[in-house]
């Protein structure tokens, strides 16, 4: 007697596949394609790999840079998930050797994007027969969470030494073209009173690039104490720097007035600049450089307000002025706890009129932000501020760590080849 009929077997259908797949983790999903043919074509497919993207934002990472007390140029640059960042853990992350940026022949991060880090090398080497001096600098693409490296793309420069020009100092941004789906390198530096400016497509493995207008306005970079703040911040679609409008003379603060700050913008499409105005609320030259960064998709403009307050705005709407809001004001009182207790209450107020931070990220929740500090006679730092209640403490990971080169990082599948 038939008791009962077989069971069906479950068939996904292939976009329900598709979108069950794009939430698993880089890791899962690598030895996934190990699985079958199909499999591999679906998880390679570009499609597939801007979706997964796409998700793995709700899960950011933050670049650590570890340095080496052994070698100034021998770091180490490990992604580390936010979520636990911010639970504020008593931990000391191991050394691994792969990610020493020494093991892939570079120093530095440029810029992070779609979970590729383009990573440089630079170094100058001098003619004494000519009094001239070659450039030489090299782009890399790393994905981590793939562990995979481009081939180098190598640039050499041949530049005089002789006056006017002195020696020639390179600056260095990086983003993504969304027309073209190519990663591109910004490289500027300054002859004379003219900052050139070349850009390289990283995808096409072009080391000739091409010269577009030069920048119609100063990077601060090249006056503030702390270029690698302002270097370039990348979003969607534009590399972004803080600029005044005229080449100072001397030290920022001495020469310049409230309006010659302004944001400078190139488009990676069309490569042109644009000019963005700061929030008109913005109204005292600080005692620090102000500084611009991304915090939840949005460009932001932080500054300090005499020794009373740090204050963030935020651009809603990216490009449109009107659009700028006042996101946050902290009182450095309510964050001394995380300083040296020997500061009294009178060298307070000159100890925070010299203080430097500079926004890291916010919780997904938006309770928490994590700042970078960078004080006199103190040492840099980061801290977790606490919006509900107005608290402050410090991070508590034991290793030496460059909290203002850490960059914005998410897991991707985004190759690193050639096209």
């Amino acid at each position: 007697m038939e008791t009962g009929s077989a069971t069906s077997p479950v068939v996904l259908s292939d976009d329900l596949f598709f979108e069950v797949l794009s939430f698993l983790n880089v890791k899962s999903l690598m030895k996934l394609k190990c699985v079958a043919k199909s499999w591999n074509s679906l998880i390679s497919h570009p499609t597939f790999i801007k979706s997964h993207c796409l998700r793995s934002k709700r899960n950011p990472h933050i670049t650590l840079s570890l340095a080496s007390f052994n070698h100034y140029y021998d770091k180490s640059v490990i992604p580390f998930p936010l979520t636990r960042l911010l639970n504020n853990p008593l931990i000391k992350i191991p050394h691994d050797p792969y990610y020493q940026l020494s093991k892939k022949d570079c120093c530095f991060i440029v810029g992070s994007c779609n979970g590729l880090l383009c990573l440089l090398r630079h170094d100058n080497t001098e003619n004494p027969k000519d009094s001239t001096f070659t450039a030489r600098i090299m782009f890399r693409l790393w994905n981590p969470a793939t562990k995979t490296l481009s081939n180098k793309i190598q640039i050499r420069w041949r530049k005089f030494i002789n006056p006017p020009f002195g020696f020639v100092m390179y600056h260095f941004a990086f983003g993504y073209d969304f027309s073209t789906d190519i990663y591109k390198a910004v490289v500027y530096f300054t002859l004379g009173s003219v900052t050139m400016v070349k850009i390289f497509d990283l995808s096409l493995g072009d080391s000739v690039g091409r010269r577009i207008e030069d920048f119609p306005v100063v990077p601060l970079s090249y006056k503030a104490r702390r270029p690698w703040v302002n270097e370039g911040v990348y979003i969607s679609g534009t590399v972004n720097w803080m600029a005044t409008k005229n080449k100072l003379k001397h030290d920022w603060i001495i020469d310049i007035t409230i309006d010659q700050f302004v944001i400078v913008s190139l488009d990676l499409r069309t490569e042109t600049f644009s000019q963005l105005l700061l929030p008109r609320g913005f109204d005292k030259v600080p005692h620090v450089e102000p500084s611009i960064s991304v915090l939840m998709d949005s460009l932001c403009f932080s500054h300090n307000i005499d020794e009373k307050y740090f204050v963030i705005w935020q651009m809603k709407e990216f490009g449109v002025q009107e659009s700028w809001i006042q996101l946050l004001k902290i009182s450095y009182g309510t964050i001394r706890n995380v300083f040296d207790p020997k500061i009294y209450c009178t060298e307070w107020v000159s100890y925070c009129r010299f203080m430097f931070m500079h926004p890291l990220c916010f919780s997904e929740n938006g309770d928490t932000l994590m700042l970078a500090c960078d004080c006199r006679k103190h040492p840099k730092h980061a801290i977790l501020y606490n919006l509900r209640d107005n608290s402050a403490v410090n991070t508590r990971i034991t290793n030496h760590i460059h909290w203002l080169r850490t960059k914005n990082y998410v897991e991707s599948l985004v190759p690193t080849h050639w096209n």
